[in-house]
């Protein structure tokens, strides 16, 4: 089975994805859009974070850390 390539999009895209399902729904805005009708589903549910941060930013990407502590020293020590 072949994997597919991970991509991130920018909050305009989600946007624009997102306006479309409004219009013909989650299926065809995903054909048109060339993504999973999944993610087209999330974005619908998390449009609020989209609208409140830079367009350009590319938006959701990663959880929260899982040890804040270890990255705020490891941050600390590069700078």
């Amino acid at each position: 089975m072949m994997k597919c390539k991970r991509v991130s999009y920018t909050a305009d895209f989600k946007l624009n994805a997102v306006e479309k399902a409004n219009e013909v729904g989650n299926r065809e805005a995903a054909r048109f859009f060339n993504v999973d009708k999944s993610n087209i589903r999330l974005w619908r549910r998390n449009k609020t974070n989209f609208e409140n941060c830079n367009r350009r930013k590319r938006v959701n990407r990663r959880g929260k850390p899982h040890w804040p502590e270890l990255e705020a020293e490891i941050n600390k020590w590069i700078l």
